[in-house]
């Protein structure tokens, strides 16, 4: 019954972890993603979210907490260059902010179906500044 218990609360652990490994992944580091605002928010519920997670795995989770914690500002310090970027591509090809942020993830799809098919259909070039 203890190892049922305890293998439960692991797994729980592990879903809870994967998922916010995902957020901090897709959302709150990704190039194109929410505003450099939202993503402090979201990193500070991550990392409160591991401090409630902490005390199972102390040796584990409190130094990957610590690290997020003493470092947030050197973690996000891309995020305003990245705005300015893609504000300035979208006035130079006189799109919406939108347009220009929709298309982005793209640009890795487009490298990966060039790469495949052997030629050069799109190629990274196409999209950079």
């Amino acid at each position: 019954m203890l190892a049922e218990e305890a293998s439960k609360r692991a797994i729980v652990l592990v879903d809870d972890l994967a998922i916010l490994y995902r957020g901090l992944k897709n959302d709150i580091l990704s190039l194109v993603g929410p505003s450099y605002e939202e993503r402090q928010e979201l990193l500070q519920f991550v990392i409160e979210q591991l401090h409630l997670r902490e005390e199972s795995h102390k040796h584990r989770i409190e130094p990957v907490r610590r690290y997020l914690e003493n470092h947030s500002d050197n973690l996000l310090a891309f995020v305003p260059e990245m705005q300015k970027r893609f504000q300035g591509i979208a006035e130079e090809l006189h799109l919406p902010l939108a347009d220009v942020l929709a298309i982005y993830p793209l640009k890795r799809h487009a490298i990966i179906k060039s790469e495949t098919l052997g030629r050069t259909c799109i190629t990274a070039e196409s999209f950079e500044k």
